[in-house]
């Protein structure tokens, strides 16, 4: 007989994240598992050489907003909340900006960029995600392979 691991939820997440030593720190949440995020610099690089012109092209043409590691949860997903490295929002679809918790909606475009930690399978099912749940486009970047 096989033990199943309980599944974490945006309450528990919500507390992990707020706690003082995990200030510094991000997390996602995915499937009910509490992932620790841990880009590299060079991924910190491409996230910006990809997120400048996004953003300089979409001010210039009032489209909407470009954020970078904004949070995205879904009402009524209690075991979800993803954060894309670089995302595009629609003015057309935009909520009010908030401080608080996530944008409980998915961006028209997300964009994640692999990590060394990263699996192939876990990105591409992040991406089926985002595209299950309203996303329009999602753009896998991976550093190593050109």
């Amino acid at each position: 007989m096989s033990t199943q691991e309980r599944l974490s939820t945006i309450d528990e997440y919500e507390r992990l994240i707020a706690l003082p030593e995990n200030r510094e720190r991000r997390f996602e949440l995915i499937n009910g598992v509490m992932v620790e995020m841990s880009p590299s610099e060079l991924h910190g690089l491409i996230a910006v050489v990809l997120s400048s012109p996004l953003h300089h092209f979409v001010r210039q043409h009032n489209l909407g907003r470009v954020g970078v590691e904004v949070r995205y949860q879904m009402p009524g997903d209690e075991h979800n909340a993803v954060i894309p490295d670089v995302s595009f929002m629609s003015k057309e679809r935009a909520l009010p900006i908030t401080d608080k918790g996530g944008v409980p909606q998915m961006p028209d475009l997300a964009i994640e960029i692999k990590s060394p930690d990263d699996s192939i399978t876990g990105l591409r099912e992040k991406a089926q995600y985002y595209l299950r749940n309203g996303a329009r486009m999602v753009w896998l970047v991976f550093p190593k392979q050109r």
